[in-house]
């Protein structure tokens, strides 16, 4: 039996592998293709990890217009890096 096991730091990525996704939303042909890999495992699973500011780089990724390396905290992200470092639960997209 092959299993295999998934980790992301972007609650939506796990939220379309577990779910999947209409023929109209702009990561079918990728969830599909996930989807289809998991369809020959004996059994998978798919786990979010809660780190913030990974989730949010995720979630905003599309908006950067090309591959970024910071050598500083951006100005968007400094306030969920504080989040994250405080070790304090705390909602989503606050």
């Amino acid at each position: 039996p092959r299993h295999i096991e998934m980790e992301s730091y972007s609650s939506s990525a796990v939220s379309l592998i577990s779910n999947g996704c209409g023929l109209r939303h702009p990561y079918f042909s990728l969830v599909y293709q996930i989807k289809d890999i998991l369809r020959q495992m004996s059994s998978w699973s798919v786990n979010w990890e809660a780190n913030q500011v990974a989730d949010y780089f995720a979630k905003n990724g599309l908006s950067i217009p090309s591959v970024r390396i910071f050598n500083y905290v951006p100005g968007f992200a400094s306030l969920t890096l504080t989040a994250d470092a405080s070790s304090v639960d705390f909602p989503r997209g606050f």
